[in-house]
């Protein structure tokens, strides 16, 4: 697996509009993909706001990634776990003061790379954001979540071993979610034996 040279370092950037490394930037040509060029050219033309966005960098490769975040809800219905053996109904949690994360992709040209140290560059990318995240909600994480889409293996894959937990699609057109609690989560969920891990780590086929 090729090497991105330089030392990578993350950072928010409070002025996206005209970013000229944005004008360049391309994630590929998938939908998934094609969803992350969209967010990053509505940033650099200056079309959407309330949101932060975090680059990834280099000195010698440039801008290597890109992410996406906000406040925003979050709603999903938690089965009982089946060890328990209940047949209680869902119950449904619901954070208002949830992070979202809204796009996290990495240029085309360093897809499948790892970074100095040997961390591949979309799970430091996906770390680092979550750092990000820590610092604008007050110094601990908060409940973070994305929709993904249940085929797209490469991203399921990579918020799985960063801790997110798989919420199967709970509407006819909603794509699945990844859901991390928060740090202090310590709720009446808790008492009923549930984790990030009481849903399945990949979607099921």
């Amino acid at each position: 697996m090729a090497q991105i040279p330089g030392e990578p370092r993350l950072r928010v950037i409070h002025r996206p509009r005209g970013y000229a490394p944005f004008g360049d930037f391309y994630c590929g040509s998938g939908e998934p993909e094609a969803a992350v060029n969209r967010i990053v050219a509505a940033q650099y033309a200056g079309r959407e706001e309330g949101v932060r966005v975090v680059v990834m960098e280099t000195p010698r490769a440039g801008l290597v990634g890109v992410a996406a975040f906000s406040a925003r809800e979050l709603t999903l219905d938690v089965l009982p776990t089946p060890w328990r053996g209940t047949r209680s109904a869902a119950t449904t949690v619901t954070v208002p003061d949830a992070a979202y994360i809204h796009a996290i992709g990495l240029d085309e040209n360093f897809r499948g790379h790892r970074v100095e140290g040997g961390a591949r560059a979309g799970t430091f990318l996906l770390q680092g954001t979550l750092d990000l995240i820590r610092e604008a909600f007050g110094g601990e994480v908060p409940w973070t979540w994305a929709y993904l889409d249940p085929a797209n293996a490469p991203s399921q894959r990579l918020f799985h071993e960063s801790g997110f937990g798989y919420v199967p699609p709970q509407g006819p057109v909603e794509d699945s979610k990844r859901v991390l609690p928060s740090v202090r989560f310590d709720g009446p969920l808790m008492a009923r034996g549930w984790r990030c891990g009481a849903f399945p780590s990949v979607p099921e086929r």
